[in-house]
């Protein structure tokens, strides 16, 4: 039911001063969840499993829409063979953040894990619908669409997806110090489908 306009401005006041009192406890919320963000993500990159789950479960816990803390909490579970929740943590991350293409890459890979490969395909389509911008890691969803379409027999569009990737490879400059340096690309391409998308902080 809509307020009469004086009612609003009757108000106006009180709700000031709501603002006032509030904001600074969801900053210091917001600081907290980021806080134990980077904790996780550490105990992550250290690969202390248990660690980054409680720490990233805080961090979501203080800030319920924290997507990217959703999907390392969802590569910790992946790295578990829990992937039922690692799924559930990588949809939480589109569904908190939809236009990143490498969310839907991660639950494509839990598919690919389970041998679902018509699921995987789908999400592998819709992060390839998202990419704009062609970025190094990139080439990790066109290796997946490859591996996925292996899976499927689709031999031609297999062969089209690992060239792709591999000259999205050849062809850029872009700076590669994130964790892509840990596997060289060769390695990459060997039947199994390349581990989620890591974000760090």
């Amino acid at each position: 039911m809509k307020k009469k306009p004086f009612e609003r401005y009757a108000k106006t006041a009180l709700f000031l001063l709501s603002f006032v009192l509030i904001a600074p406890q969801i900053s210091i919320a917001d600081d907290a969840a980021r806080y134990y963000y980077e904790k996780g993500t550490n105990f992550l990159r250290d690969g202390n499993l248990n660690e980054a789950i409680a720490a990233l479960t805080k961090a979501v816990a203080l800030m319920p829409g924290y997507a990217i803390a959703y999907n390392n909490r969802g590569l910790a579970y992946y790295k578990q063979d829990k992937y039922v929740k690692a799924a559930g943590d990588f949809r939480r991350a589109i569904q908190f953040n939809p236009n990143d293409e490498m969310a839907y890459n991660n639950v494509a890979i839990v598919f690919c894990k389970q041998g679902d490969y018509d699921k995987a395909l789908l999400y592998l389509d819709k992060a390839i619908a998202l990419i704009k911008d062609i970025k190094p890691s990139h080439a990790d969803v066109f290796n997946n669409l490859g591996f996925v379409y292996m899976q499927k027999g689709m031999h031609k569009e297999s062969a089209d997806a690992y060239n792709y990737a591999s000259h999205i490879i050849q062809s850029k400059t872009a700076d590669y110090s994130d964790d892509y340096n840990q596997i060289t690309f060769d390695q990459r391409i060997d039947g199994h489908p390349v581990t989620a998308k890591f974000y760090g902080k």
